[in-house]
């Protein structure tokens, strides 16, 4: 299965028609929202929109409108575009270049939804209090004209009271009550056991050439958070509405980890005197908290990855499950439909409900175990894809750093050298052979390396010095000495 990246020309016809296609009178059929005050947050590069945010607040409430891009209103069902973007299944993101699932001209212009335009959308309105709960909630196709397009980076430095660019006074009220109602919603994500292991994101800058130059760690901004928490709301209530009223449509269910990686676990976290309770007792509440206890520890890194690597995989199913990694349950994805096949099934749900059509074709449960099967699949392929570019674009970068020194942590010991990263997320081995002062011997009991006479210890979390040694661009492997 390989990713495919040119739109067959045969979509060309349907494309021009969409093109064409008169949405006054469209207007005429939706809920009007024009005239609420509405933006968008994205990275800076975007360039596909496929949700913007109204608020308000009225006494101890909070009026959250989620406005998400109406695709299935271009996209119909087994039309050519639809067999396309089904067949690609998610967009797939390369660092400087997309392959996405819907044609430029319905990713970036049609269904985006780009400030000062008017744009066909899906709205959720929910009435939110203050503890984060959802007290009433309402769907609608509407039609939207967002005001502003922001960027994540800008959004933060303001709400952080870094920088105070925004001239516009009902914006930045707007913004503050976004980061209150965000507040609340991340406590009660807390409080009931979403894991947060906040990796870090590559950011890849490239020259004019399209050669790597430079590499560094990016994490994500309050922005960032506030836009999650919102999507993460409206999944949710998207998703519990149609599995309360028992009408099928695709779920993102996580299952608890397995009982063989549970003990995988446990046998990790020994060496650090954390004593897991009996496997039938973890719930994605106590794995939390253990991954919060390190937060700001050397030994980081590897409580997350180990957590991680206990993990499922998500997936998509039109089973009823749980999704663990959130602490949820009933839970779809429903805001992204411009770049997930996915979300898209989900609005085409939603849109017969809203006409009340809600009889179940035939077949129908079928379609969506096929589907769900067929997403996954895509996904995995578009995940595998992302990092193994990632890792190629690494070695790109360090091949010109032989003989160069860099600061690292320990992250991994293994039997047969040590896994250090960079300050730059790159990673890459130290053979136990080129570590002339000792010959050290793996613990495999305490993930340790120990020398035999100088009984010089190598442990996880701790900070050496490395030099690049060798870079090996067919293998994408990177091996660096230690610097003593």
């Amino acid at each position: 299965m390989e990713i495919p990246y040119k739109f067959s020309n045969k979509i060309n016809k349907e494309l021009e028609e969409l093109s064409q296609m008169d949405l006054k009178k469209e207007f005429k059929n939706r809920v009007d929202f024009r005239n609420l005050f509405t933006v968008t947050i994205d990275g800076a590069d975007a360039k596909d929109f496929d949700d913007a945010i109204s608020i308000d607040k009225k006494g101890n409430d909070y009026v959250l409108y989620v406005h998400i891009a109406d695709v299935s209103h271009y996209v119909k069902k087994d039309s050519k575009l639809d067999r396309e973007a089904y067949k690609r299944g998610n967009s797939v993101y390369l660092f400087d270049y997309v392959v996405p699932m819907l044609p430029e001209v319905l990713s970036n212009n049609l269904c985006s939804l780009n400030p000062n335009t008017e744009k066909l959308t899906l709205s959720v309105k929910m009435i939110i209090d203050k503890n984060g709960n959802v007290k009433e909630y309402k769907f609608y196709e509407s039609v939207i004209n967002s005001n502003y397009r922001l960027v994540y980076d800008d959004v933060t430095n303001f709400l952080e009271g870094k920088k105070h660019f925004y001239d516009d006074e009902i914006l930045k009220e707007k913004l503050f009550v976004m980061k209150e109602l965000d507040e609340i919603l991340t406590t009660k994500r807390i409080n009931r056991g979403t894991i947060d292991f906040n990796f870090p994101e590559i950011d890849i800058t490239f020259n004019k050439d399209g050669e790597v130059e430079n590499i560094t760690k990016k994490e994500d901004g309050l922005a960032n958070r506030i836009i999650e928490s919102f999507m993460i709301c409206t999944n949710e209530v998207v998703g519990k509405h149609f599995g309360d009223l028992d009408i099928p449509i695709i779920y993102r269910i996580h299952s608890k980890p397995p009982e063989d990686k549970l003990e995988i676990l446990r046998n990790h976290l020994n060496r650090l005197n954390i004593k897991m309770k009996s496997i039938d007792m973890i719930s994605s509440k106590y794995l939390s908290e253990i991954v919060d206890q390190f937060k700001d520890t050397n030994k980081s890194e590897f409580i997350n990855y180990s957590i991680l690597r206990s993990m499922t995989k998500a997936r998509y199913s039109p089973n009823i499950d749980i999704h663990f990694g959130l602490s949820t349950f009933l839970y779809c994805h429903f805001t992204s439909p411009i770049r997930r096949y996915a979300d898209l099934t989900v609005h085409r749900t939603l849109k017969n409900y809203l006409h009340s059509n809600n009889e179940i074709p035939k077949n129908y449960i079928s379609y969506l175990d096929i589907t769900s099967n067929h997403i996954n699949d895509t996904e995995i392929l578009a995940i595998d894809a992302e990092r193994k570019l990632e890792d190629i674009k690494k070695v790109e970068f360090m091949k010109n750093k032989i003989g160069q020194i860099f600061k690292g942590i320990i992250v991994s010991v293994t039997s047969y050298g040590l896994f250090v990263q960079l300050e730059n997320t790159v990673e890459g081995l130290v053979k136990y052979e080129d570590i002339m002062d000792d010959y050290y011997e793996f613990d495999e009991q305490t993930l340790t390396a120990v020398g035999r006479r100088t009984k010089k210890l190598f442990d996880i979390g701790m900070d050496v010095e490395v030099i690049v040694s060798k870079v090996n661009e067919i293998t994408n492997e990177i091996n660096f000495y230690l610097n003593r």
